[in-house]
């Protein structure tokens, strides 16, 4: 039996699914798949979502450190078997076990080394030095999985044999949303609006709280909408360490981390999706609960942002709270004349993503990755 082993710096409950998915689907092919993780660690701590023990992870020990103003990990590879066919890490900088890829082959006893990743920056404005580091450090693995196609043209562009990129179409648990928006029942969300003062005119924030989401600059933006119109509310759903400047503004309904039915509930109830900085995974929430996403220029986000703009579903305003208001205010009613073609769009064919086929694309990069003897560049 061939031996993977998949590190990650802690394991997010979204990403259960996808092990035990990826696990079973492995073992059914002679593959026994390990996820071996530290712990989150200061700002990921925050948002109270590790599930390492779900998935029956190893603990990696590892250690966050700063330098030269940046934060890095530092993780202990001494407890990995000796038997592994295929060691998989992030695609990351801040790892600094990552950087063993530059240094002689012998230091990983022969086994093969795949990154997984974005393919470039895209939550960062790239520099030179740091393109040149991320690019260096991806031509040295045998094998590369790119969260969507977007991020592996970009890595076969810059030398990378196509055969040795696997594309994964990173999502979430896409038939768990469906079944649990289906089970939430119009009287149930009736009485969710009884109970929080909902009108109908509703946002939803879905995410983190933390600086990436440009939390301040939604909440200067949602004062300016709901002042104009006091009966605009903003349902807010996550954690994180600005969970504080959320409490106890007009209009706003923190709910804190939410899961399943209610999650989809506040969903249900919602009519857009506010959004003014990272995208990540939410667009695939956005596009299976047929809400529109409302964002602002000038964030930078996630690859998944990607599978909104291929359907066109999301709706961007210029870079300013006082625009973004204007955009939340269009998008909390049902009836704005500017959400109708985005809404339409989220209705019609979708696009192929979710647990099962992300599972079935990683097991076969792994298969790929194991038999493949040719270098990774051309």
């Amino acid at each position: 039996m061939k031996h993977v082993a998949i590190l990650q710096e802690y394991v997010p409950s979204y990403r259960v699914p996808f092990f035990r998915a990826l696990s079973d689907k492995a073992l059914s092919v002679g593959v026994r798949v390990e996820v071996h993780a530290g712990r989150p660690i200061g700002d990921q701590a925050l948002r109270g979502d590790d599930a390492g023990e779900q998935t029956k992870a190893r603990h990696m020990p590892q250690r966050e450190l700063s330098a030269c103003g940046r934060r890095v990990t530092l993780r202990s590879l001494t407890s990995l078997p000796n038997d592994l066919d295929l060691v998989v890490l992030e695609q990351a900088r801040r790892n600094l076990d990552t950087y063993r890829l530059l240094l002689p082959r012998r230091m990983w006893h022969g086994q093969r080394v795949a990154l997984w990743g974005h393919g470039r920056d895209y939550v960062k404005k790239e520099r030179a030095l740091d393109s040149a580091i991320l690019a260096r450090l991806t031509s040295r693995a045998d094998h590369f999985f790119a969260y969507t196609r977007q991020g592996a043209e970009h890595v076969i562009a810059q030398g990378r044999r196509r055969e040795t990129v696997t594309v994964v179409r990173n999502s979430v648990d896409t038939q768990a949303l469906q079944a649990d928006l289906a089970a939430v029942s119009a009287e149930d969300v009736r009485q969710f609006q009884h109970h929080h003062g909902l009108t109908g005119k509703t946002l939803l924030y879905l995410g983190g709280l933390d600086r990436s989401k440009r939390i301040e600059f939604l909440l200067d933006a949602f004062a300016r909408a709901h002042s104009a119109d006091p009966d605009i509310r903003l349902l807010v759903v996550g954690d994180g360490d600005q969970r504080e400047i959320v409490s106890g503004r007009p209009g706003v309904v923190p709910l804190g981390r939410l899961t399943g039915r209610d999650k989809s509930l506040a969903m249900r109830a919602a009519n857009a999706i506010a959004n003014p900085g990272r995208v990540g995974l939410v667009a695939v929430e956005s596009i299976i609960a047929e809400l529109p996403l409302l964002t602002a220029d000038g964030a930078m986000h996630a690859p998944e942002f990607d599978y909104l703009e291929e359907l066109g579903a999301v709706l961007q305003s210029p870079n300013s709270p006082h625009a973004y208001a204007s955009l939340l205010a269009a998008g909390a009613g049902t009836g704005d004349p500017a959400l109708r073609p985005v809404q339409d769009r989220l209705r019609g064919p979708r696009p192929t993503f979710g647990i099962e086929s992300m599972a079935d694309n990683f097991l076969e990069g792994i298969l790929l990755a194991i038999r493949n003897t040719g270098a990774s560049h051309e």
